[in-house]
């Protein structure tokens, strides 16, 4: 399923703020409400699908009753409601965004403190496997990434800053060489990717990269002079 990424955009302001280390504090929820304070949209969607919820405090009392994460979450759930039902739900219990946050605890060892990156990949995957459901009767589980990509990631003990192209690079070189040839691969210093894989599974990676690049909007992976 790696080279079946729908082309996707996800709100601009939920990627940014899970592009952040964001932790519970006041400093960070004011951080938070100037961002969707700034994106109209945003600012009207959280008004309207947390409306029950903002009679005290508003929206910052908001965040500080449910915290950074859980703010997160509901934000998240509603949004993926809304993209399989085509309208926002009365009232949101998290359901959808599950799969999301299995997702993040499946690949935690990965992760630096308050980090959303992972968590931003589930969601573009999830919100990518609803789109598919809707335009196919078939069932499609592109959050189901092979185990073994678990267990080279496991094996490099990384953590990085982006672990969500981390996790789609070791995806993609598993699908086009196997484990163990990955595991060997990654032992070596300055590996050149156009000289162990193919030329078409090395399109399939750019063009999957590419797509999830845009999605979340962050073409550094593409511009920064080391790439």
């Amino acid at each position: 399923m790696f080279s079946n990424f729908p082309h996707l955009r996800l709100p601009e302001t939920i990627t940014k703020l899970c592009c952040q280390p964001l932790d519970n504090g006041r400093r960070t929820y004011t951080e938070i409400y100037d961002l969707l304070e700034e994106d109209r949209f945003m600012f009207t969607f959280v008004k309207t699908i947390f409306e029950d919820d903002l009679d005290k405090g508003g929206i910052l009392g908001l965040l500080t009753s449910m915290g950074w994460k859980g703010f997160r979450d509901r934000l998240t759930e509603a949004y993926l409601y809304y993209a399989r039902f085509g309208r926002y739900p009365h009232f949101i219990e998290l359901d959808e965004v599950y799969d999301v946050l299995d997702f993040e605890n499946r690949f935690n060892f990965l992760l630096t403190e308050n980090n959303s990156r992972v968590f931003l990949l589930g969601f573009y995957l999830k919100l990518g496997q609803i789109e598919l459901e809707k335009a196919s009767s078939e069932m499609n589980d592109i959050l189901s990434i092979p185990v073994e990509v678990d267990e080279i990631l496991i094996e490099g003990k990384s953590h990085l800053p982006k672990p969500d192209w981390l996790i789609l690079l070791i995806w993609g070189l598993f699908e086009s060489l196997g484990k163990n040839a990955v595991v060997e691969h990654l032992k070596k210093d300055d590996i050149a990717i156009t000289n162990i894989i193919s030329q078409e599974h090395y399109k399939s990676l750019t063009e999957s990269f590419l797509t999830y690049g845009h999605a979340i909007n962050d073409d550094e992976l593409f511009v920064m002079k080391k790439v």
